[in-house]
């Protein structure tokens, strides 16, 4: 088991246990020197299981042989599970190498150096924990839907060469793991109109990928959970509909019929539902004046900075206070220029969007000018 020393593992094995095994072996960089890693494998021993934590980098291929080699003249290997995960966000265009392969390495390098280890072994599983960014994308976190779409990749080669190999496309798990343990990254993925799911339901996930392999098994090499067309609805709608929510996948082409399921559960007065006449660009088109049309575009910001930071759409003033002082730390940031550029394709610096000067109505008319309008008509 790689990178299952924290609350998904202790979940997991626990699971596990209830349903007959008795042995495990962990391979982390840092060993039991985290005290919930230490915790979690002293809990698994007073339960009468057998433990052994290898301090290894599970990229380092030779490193992850001699693990393999080790555990085989022991006992045989039964099953793996590589959960290995690094988080390392941030915009690609400015995105060094290091940043990049940060959230690429361990999973990448640990499926191959694990597929390569492990051979031709016969297998009850080898599941990947991959992740719905890997099938909708997720802004800022480039590096870790690639890291992801290769484990996609890794569990269909595998299947070719009639090894067990599966794909588990996790979403949001809401009381155990990393995004239980942070808040900013929940509420960030809950602005996307995204859901999540609790611990019972992420570990009828792993229960089915421990059944992809064998005669019974399908042929998919992929579980793919957080899709479901009722609970993204009613997420996009706690999110304030789709105009406001950062729904940034549902024109995807490739989702279509995702979009039109959820659309069907709209209501003709749902929040989720598009009202043509009271649109953005409708509104704008029909200002009667140039300072209309920047109250607009200003009106339009406060409602999308209301969603991002949880806060009254009246708080905001169009003028004296920064918009950074609103609370946009580097994380909204970023999600905020995202969003700049998809509405208005105004490209604004990093620095210049936190900047102590930059009023609400600054940004609304430097939004306008990117827009092609013209503020100088009366």
């Amino acid at each position: 088991m790689v990178g299952c020393l924290g609350g998904l593992g202790r979940s997991l094995t626990e699971f596990m246990m209830e349903h007959g095994a008795k042995s495990f072996a962990f391979m982390s960089r840092s060993g039991l020197d985290n005290p919930e890693a230490a915790h979690t494998v002293q809990r698994l021993r007073d339960a009468g299981a057998t433990c052994v934590v290898f301090r290894a980098d599970a990229s380092d291929e030779e490193t992850v042989q001699r693990v393999v080699s080790d555990l085989q003249a022991v006992q045989p290997i039964r099953g793996v599970i590589h959960a290995a995960m690094v988080l390392s966000d941030g915009m690609l265009a400015t995105m060094d190498s290091p940043s990049f392969n940060k959230a690429v390495v361990p999973k990448v390098k640990g499926a191959i150096a694990l597929h390569k280890a492990l051979g031709t072994l016969d297998l009850d599983f080898f599941i990947m924990t991959s992740s719905i960014s890997a099938v909708l994308g997720n802004i800022g976190q480039s590096n870790y839907s690639a890291a992801n779409s290769f484990l996609d990749a890794m569990a269909k080669h595998r299947n070719q060469q009639g090894l067990a190999g599966v794909s588990l496309v996790l979403l949001m798990v809401l009381d155990v793991g990393v995004v239980a343990e942070n808040d900013a990254i929940e509420s960030s993925l809950m602005r996307k109109g995204l859901y999540g799911i609790d611990e019972a339901e992420m570990l009828r996930g792993f229960e089915a990928a421990m059944h992809q392999h064998g005669p019974l098994a399908s042929s998919s090499s992929q579980i793919l959970m957080g899709m479901d067309s009722h609970d993204l609805a009613e997420s996009i709608r706690s999110a304030g509909g789709v105009d406001r929510a950062d729904v940034y996948w549902y024109s995807d082409a490739r989702f279509c019929h995702v979009r039109t399921a959820i659309e069907n559960d709209f209501s003709s007065t749902a929040l989720g539902g598009r009202n043509a006449e009271e649109t953005f660009m409708v509104a704008l088109q029909s200002a009667p004046d140039a300072s209309a049309a920047l109250e607009t575009i200003a009106r339009h910001i406060f409602k999308r900075v209301a969603v991002i930071l949880m806060i009254p759409e009246d708080n905001f003033e169009p003028e004296g206070r920064s918009v950074a002082s609103y609370g946009l730390d580097s994380m909204i940031g970023t999600e905020m220029r995202t969003w700049l550029f998809k509405e208005f394709t105004l490209d604004i610096p990093f620095q210049e969007l936190l900047a102590p000067t930059l009023t609400m109505l600054e940004l609304a008319a430097r939004s306008a000018q990117a827009l092609g309008v013209d503020l100088d008509s009366s």
